[in-house]
């Protein structure tokens, strides 16, 4: 989407919604037990308010990291294709808050997995070692191409300013 001139914030935000609505998973990056970082990879949602969800295992180790340490960090790509050093990518640094079956927000939230991904999601809703997890953005960076990345306050994009070798994170 970087066609070399300046994108203005708005068409950035709609490249990041876009990105958003086209990829189905993430890479999903956690905290072992002994402090090292595990990745994993997931399927997620949006709910109305634009916020990540996802659906993952307790066998799994990102499923058990996610349970004990809820710091993670998720990559969302563009479709493979062109310059890999070059592709669209969006990256979070989170918190993972837990949704108890009970809460009425993950009916909801289960009701978007159903949309999305379809009849394996009551497979898999029917497993006890399945939790859901919203993934709170507390800072981000969206990559349009070389030398053109920018920083994100929140998953909305809202305080969007270009990065630069100095930004603060």
């Amino acid at each position: 989407m970087n066609s070399g001139r300046a994108a203005s914030r708005e068409e950035i935000r709609r490249e990041i919604r876009a990105l958003l609505g086209e990829a189905e998973a993430l890479m999903l990056a956690t905290l072992g037990e002994d402090g090292r970082p595990d990745a994993g990879h997931a399927p997620y949602v949006q709910d109305a308010e634009g916020r990540l969800h996802v659906f993952v295992s307790r066998l799994a180790e990102h499923g058990r990291n996610l349970a004990a340490r809820p710091q993670c960090s998720v990559l969302i790509t563009a479709s493979p294709g062109g310059n890999p050093f070059a592709r669209r990518r969006l990256s979070y640094r989170c918190l993972a808050h837990p949704i108890p079956r009970t809460d009425p927000q993950a009916e909801k939230v289960l009701g978007r997995f159903r949309e999305r991904f379809g009849k394996i999601v009551e497979v898999l809703a029917a497993l006890e070692d399945f939790s859901l997890y919203r993934l709170d953005v507390e800072s981000g960076r969206y990559v349009r191409g070389f030398g053109d990345a920018w920083l994100l306050d929140d998953v909305r994009a809202q305080g969007l300013r270009p990065n630069r070798p100095d930004a603060p994170r």
